[in-house]
């Protein structure tokens, strides 16, 4: 019973640390590609690093918009995305851009009804 808890939970930690990898890793990011220095889209193989999120971080890509052409780069852009995973996420460029778009348009409403 002990045994058949322990591995249990063994089991529930190696399970959450992939899913987590996975929900971090997934997505397109909006990255300026090392090698030519112009804005690249990138997904992250987001199932190879859930996959060995237990045992350490591993990351590759699973596609470039610079690809097939440039498909032997050295992917050195992993870095990069690796230190501001959160800030070249395409989801959250977005939804900042609308945030900012939507803060202009209610402050130019209120001045147009005062003024």
């Amino acid at each position: 019973m002990f045994l058949t808890l322990v591995t249990l939970v063994a089991l529930t930690i190696v399970l959450a640390r992939a899913v987590k990898s996975y929900m971090k890793w997934r997505g397109t990011r909006v990255i300026i590609c090392p090698e030519s220095r112009q804005p690249a889209g990138v997904e992250v193989d987001a199932g190879h690093a859930a996959l060995l999120a237990p045992i350490h971080s591993s990351l590759r890509l699973k596609d470039c918009s610079r690809w097939p052409k440039r498909s032997d780069c050295g992917q050195e852009c992993l870095h990069d995305i690796e230190a501001s995973s959160e800030d070249c996420l395409l989801r959250n460029i977005l939804a900042k851009w609308y945030e900012e778009k939507s803060a202009l348009y209610a402050a130019n409403r209120l001045v147009r009804s005062t003024g």
